[in-house]
């Protein structure tokens, strides 16, 4: 009890100091696993202090009246290819990419959605095998994207089933019913087709 308290007044005391402070930007990352109170706490804030700007993440709106909203594009396959080499050489410094993966890395990043989660996920496999059995064995499964460094990320990051099945749950009984119905279209599908 005592430490929950303590806990409520470093909270209480963080709110306070924000509104002590001109001119402060606080980030927010990862909000859909907690919209509710993210948004009423954000909402608390935004009228105690009177220079507080808030730039949260979330794969859904807070739905708050001063909240402006910027779509986060997909990464494109050259910057996938570049994220995923990036994260290659930092796990083994020897890593080239060859003209031949060239067209083995595109393949990857068509099979992962160009999903920077997914791509980080990939490029850890480097230490293990080569590109051309990284994309031979995604055609196979996700389950392959296993996280190896236990502990630094969260479980539902941990491989790329993972992160799907836990953003599955996220969605109400009707999203999940709307999204199995729309799995019949290959490659995307249009307002009027899913109506």
């Amino acid at each position: 009890e005592l430490s929950r308290r303590a806990r409520v007044r470093a909270a209480r005391d963080a709110v306070e100091q924000l509104g002590e402070r001109a001119n402060t930007l606080l980030i927010l990352d990862n909000l859909e696993q907690v919209i509710d109170p993210a948004a009423r706490a954000i909402e608390r804030w935004l009228s105690a202090t009177g220079s507080l700007c808030v730039l949260a993440t979330s794969q859904e709106r807070l739905r708050l009246s001063a909240e402006t909203v910027s779509a986060v594009r997909s990464l494109s396959v050259e910057e996938g290819v570049e994220l995923f080499c990036a994260r290659a050489r930092s796990l083994r410094s020897d890593f080239e990419v060859t003209v031949g993966q060239r067209e083995l890395l595109e393949q990857i990043m068509a099979a992962l959605d160009c999903m920077p989660l997914a791509i980080e996920l990939a490029a850890a496999q480097i230490r293990h095998m080569s590109v051309e059995a990284l994309a031979q064995q995604l055609q196979q499964r996700l389950d392959l994207l296993s996280d190896t460094i236990s502990g630094e990320h969260p479980a539902r990051h941990q491989t790329l089933r993972a992160a799907i099945e836990w953003s599955w749950n996220l969605l109400s009984g009707h999203e999940k019913d709307a999204l199995q119905q729309a799995s019949v279209f290959r490659g995307g599908f249009s307002l009027d087709a899913a109506e």
